[in-house]
């Protein structure tokens, strides 16, 4: 990928290791990507903030999962976050997900629990039916 497609956002690319690398965006956005072979089978996305950064995505490909390639993939972001004097990570995990209660068991083994009594508010900004389809959501935000 040129750092020409992220235009004036891209701030650098480089390698963290055997097989990973990041892209940090100017600002708070962090994008890690794990590689085997030369073929990406893993990201995670986060957004720093002082008090909890946010993870958004995590994901690895099924056929390269129970490797330690998410894990690894966690701690390094979470590294990334401790070192710029983060408090806290915050990790919404959706419960219409499959596997919701196998991803809890993934994040509760590497020290995350379920904490507070947060509630999410949204606002729909697009066609109502497509959020109801992907998400779920059968009230009006």
């Amino acid at each position: 990928m040129k750092s020409t497609s992220f235009g004036s956002l891209l701030s650098k690319w480089h390698w963290i290791g055997s097989g990973f690398m990041s892209l940090k965006l100017k600002g708070s956005l962090t994008f890690l990507v794990a590689e085997v072979d030369g073929k990406v089978v893993g990201t995670v996305v986060s957004t720093y903030d002082v008090q909890f950064s946010h993870i958004h995505h995590l994901a690895v490909h099924p056929d390269y999962q129970n490797r330690g390639i998410g894990s690894l993939l966690l701690s390094e972001i979470e590294r990334r976050l401790k070192a710029r004097g983060c408090l806290g990570l915050l990790i919404t995990v959706n419960k219409r997900n499959p596997r919701y209660e196998e991803i809890l068991k993934f994040y509760r083994k590497r020290g995350f629990r379920v904490i507070g009594d947060y509630t999410h508010v949204g606002k729909i900004i697009g066609r109502e039916e497509d959020v109801v389809k992907a998400y779920g959501v059968k009230e009006k935000c």
